[in-house]
C-alpha cells in the first residue's frame, strides 16, 4: 500500500474506507434489513464522490489515482467521470504485503448513481434525501442505474434503420460464431457500447490485448453485412 501519499482526496477515501459498514464482498448479497444500510453507504459515497471530482482537489484526485495504480482520466473523453472514483472507494489492497489494489467489480454500477445525484445536487445534498429518494424509485438502485444509463445513452439522432432484415439476422447468437465474455473487461470504460476487440492466441487461451470503440451506426453496419452473409448462405445451401 502506498502510505507516504498524503492529501484532501486520500484521506477522504481513507475516511469512507473505514466507515464504511458494509462488507465490500457482500455488496450483492446484502439481506432484505440490510437493504437500508447499503443505500445510506451509497449516498455517503454520491455525495464525497461530488467533492473528490471538484477542479479544486484535481491534482490530490489524480495523486490519489496514480497511488492506487488506476489510470488518470484522459481530458475531453466522454466517459462516466465517476467511474474512477467508484474504484477508489470500494477497491481494497489485497495480499499481506498489501501492495496490489484491486477494485471492486460489483460496485461499478454505482458510478451511474453517483452521476444521477450529481446531475440533481440542487435536490439530492444530505444522505437523508437520496437514501429517501433511492426507497421511493422502483427497483431502487437498480431503478436509479437504469435512468441514468437512458438519460445518458448516446444519441442515435440521423441513424438510420436497416432496409431489410439482414440487421436481425446479424446479431443472432449463432453457436460457433458468437463467442460471449462472462465479464467486461476492466480496460473498456463502462460508457463504451460498441467496439471490436483484438486479441491472441496463448496455448489455446484467447487473450483479449485492447479494444476500438465504433459508433451505433459503424456497429450496425457490420451486423447489416454479417446477416446480410448468414442469409444468402442459408439461400444457398437451400437451394443446394
Amino acid at each position: 500500500m502506498v502510505s507516504t501519499v498524503t492529501n484532501n482526496v486520500m484521506q477522504m477515501v481513507t475516511d469512507f474506507r473505514a466507515a464504511t459498514v458494509i462488507n465490500r464482498s457482500e455488496l450483492d448479497a446484502i439481506t432484505l434489513n440490510g437493504r437500508r444500510k447499503v443505500w445510506e453507504n451509497v449516498a455517503q459515497a454520491a455525495l464525497l464522490a461530488q467533492e473528490i471530482i471538484k477542479p479544486a482537489n484535481k491534482d490530490d484526485y489524480h495523486a490519489a489515482l496514480l497511488a492506487h495504480g488506476l489510470a488518470v482520466p484522459v481530458d475531453g473523453k466522454k466517459v462516466n467521470p465517476y467511474t474512477l472514483v467508484v474504484k477508489l472507494l470500494y477497491g481494497e489492497w489485497k495480499d499481506e504485503q498489501a501492495n496490489v489494489f484491486q477494485p471492486n467489480r460489483s460496485a461499478e454500477k454505482y458510478a451511474c448513481v453517483f452521476r444521477y445525484f450529481a446531475k440533481r445536487r440542487g435536490q439530492f445534498d444530505t444522505v437523508e434525501l437520496i437514501v429517501a429518494h433511492i426507497e421511493a424509485t422502483e427497483s431502487n438502485l437498480k431503478g436509479i442505474e437504469e435512468q441514468d444509463r437512458a438519460e445518458n445513452k448516446k444519441s442515435t439522432k440521423g441513424a438510420s434503420a436497416p432496409a431489410n432484415d439482414n440487421f436481425e439476422f446479424g446479431l443472432r447468437l449463432d453457436k460457433g460464431e458468437v463467442a460471449r465474455l462472462d465479464q467486461r473487461p476492466e480496460f473498456i470504460p463502462e460508457d463504451v457500447s460498441y467496439g471490436k476487440l483484438w486479441f491472441r492466441m496463448v496455448d489455446g487461451e484467447v487473450i483479449v490485448m485492447g479494444y476500438q470503440e465504433a459508433s451505433e451506426d459503424a456497429f450496425k453496419a457490420l451486423a447489416t453485412k454479417r446477416g446480410k452473409a448468414i442469409r444468402d448462405a442459408a439461400i444457398q445451401a437451400a437451394l443446394a
